[in-house]
């Protein structure tokens, strides 16, 4: 089917934007490294049942290590990166800069798998980025006196909106790799293993980092602890169905639908959250619908 890409991604975007509620609520009580670590355990153990069957014949040329080996000291960077900018800053505004990753495509995806969409999908990709500019950049700062560039400027001073613009940029490059990966593996054979070695190298960081700025869970943390497991639970659900897309399509195509998420997230932050300034990011989140309707016609 050919729209079947496009369910898929957007299925996607709906998962994606209910971890960065979840995953929000949870981080109450706990650090950006445990809840990633937790976030992958949680991730892999769901991806079992799906993996058992298909763990034989896995690759072993160096080819596919080296990919699998930077996809996931890349997975487990931006896990990292996005819980820390999810609990310092507002989600109805740091996950709007995810947004950019289609951007950021434009230039790996060339590099990385040698495609090149077609105009049409490129000026879809561009009215996504300018609804994320409205929406997450825009609406974050005092418009008094303020030029062009100084939301560019402001972006780079914010560490929560820093930190989710290099997991824009990483994830440009890992949506690229899955794609690599998946072709020389199988799907679930890929997202199984990315998740694995990503869970070991967070551990090992734990391990590396100072005990005192990690955090111990206690019986008050249950709660919490049980939101980052749905979350994950989420997760391992929506990354199958991630692959599956980027394998039916553009890969550029597929992460420009997922941003998407941003709608959803101003949604939801609006409703569960009560996270404020609600019309102009509707508003904003409009131009990425466009976008993407662009996109599917394209």
């Amino acid at each position: 089917m050919a729209g079947l890409w496009l369910v898929y991604s957007l299925l996607v975007a709906f998962f994606s934007s209910t971890i960065a509620i979840i995953s929000k609520k949870a981080m109450k009580g706990m650090d950006s490294l445990t809840t990633s670590i937790i976030f992958k355990a949680v991730t892999v153990v769901a991806l079992l049942p799906f993996v058992a069957l298909n763990l034989r014949n896995i690759p072993t040329s160096s080819n596919f290590l080296t990919v699998l080996f930077m996809a996931s000291m890349l997975n487990g960077t931006s896990t990292l990166l996005y819980f820390h900018a999810v609990k310092h800053g507002e989600v109805s505004l740091a996950v709007p800069l995810l947004t950019l990753t289609p951007a950021f495509m434009l230039l790996t995806s060339p590099l990385i798998l040698q495609e090149f969409p077609p105009v049409e999908g490129v000026a879809g990709i561009i009215l996504i980025v300018v609804g994320a500019y409205v929406l997450g950049v825009s609406s974050t700062f005092p418009n008094n006196g303020m030029s062009l560039f100084t939301p560019f400027i402001n972006l780079i001073k914010d560490r929560s909106a820093a930190s989710m613009l290099a997991v824009a940029f990483i994830w440009s490059i890992t949506a690229n790799l899955d794609k690599v990966g998946a072709k020389l593996s199988t799907t679930i054979q890929w997202i199984f293993l990315v998740n694995l070695l990503s869970l070991i190298i967070l551990l090992s960081a734990m391990l590396a980092w100072n005990k005192k700025h990690i955090s111990i869970l206690s019986p008050n943390s249950s709660s919490f602890l049980m939101l980052i497991i749905l979350a994950g639970a989420i997760h391992a659900i929506m990354n199958v169905i991630q692959i599956e897309a980027i394998m039916m399509t553009y890969a550029s195509y597929v992460i420009a639908i997922k941003r998407m998420s941003a709608l959803f997230t101003v949604i939801f932050a609006r409703a569960v959250l009560k996270e404020g300034a609600f019309p102009l990011r509707a508003l904003a989140s409009f131009l990425m619908v466009c976008g993407a309707a662009i996109l599917a016609l394209s």
